[in-house]
């Protein structure tokens, strides 16, 4: 049994520890799933708005696709205003989004503050403004360990890969 973390997130943690700062982590309850631009274009998203990425991301090979909403947390912050599976992500407060590190850095730098998020579906750009929840205030506080069990609150992790509300 194995745990990791992108280096960008370790680094970043360490060097707020040294700061004496806390290390926030933000979100708005959904996962996000790579789609390349070939992918979504059978979505149907218009051929000016991949094009328009592509440009964004010509210098960088790694960002070669776009964000689409695979899972969502019921009753979460995004479902809430509306965000649904399937969404292709546009951009954040105005910013083209094409990674995950884009998202998550965004996101934590948010923590308790609003965001507009530009989402594509079935033909149409919808804007939604979320409020970026405390990752770490949705973790368990408590477990019961009985033998080789242990009990506790449904996690975030768990939450969103089941679909379950916490």
């Amino acid at each position: 049994l194995g745990y990791n973390i992108p280096l960008y997130r370790a680094a970043r943690a360490v060097e707020l520890l040294r700061e004496g700062k806390p290390v926030p982590r933000g979100t708005i309850q959904v996962g996000f799933k790579h789609k390349t631009f070939e992918e979504i274009c059978r979505y149907g998203l218009d051929k000016s708005v991949i094009e328009a990425m592509k440009k964004s991301s010509a210098v960088d090979e790694t960002k070669q696709y776009m964000l689409v909403v695979e899972k969502i947390l019921p009753k979460g912050a995004a479902h809430n205003v509306g965000i649904r599976g399937g969404d292709v992500l546009l951009k954040i407060n105005g910013k083209q989004m094409h990674t995950y590190v884009d998202v998550e850095s965004l996101l934590d730098s948010f923590v308790g503050k609003s965001i507009k998020i530009d989402m594509w579906r079935h033909g149409e750009t919808k804007t939604f403004e979320v409020t970026v929840e405390d990752l770490e205030k949705m973790a368990p506080k408590e477990f019961l360990e009985i033998s080789n069990a242990i009990i506790h609150d449904m996690s975030y992790p768990w939450a969103l890969q089941y679909g379950m509300e916490m």
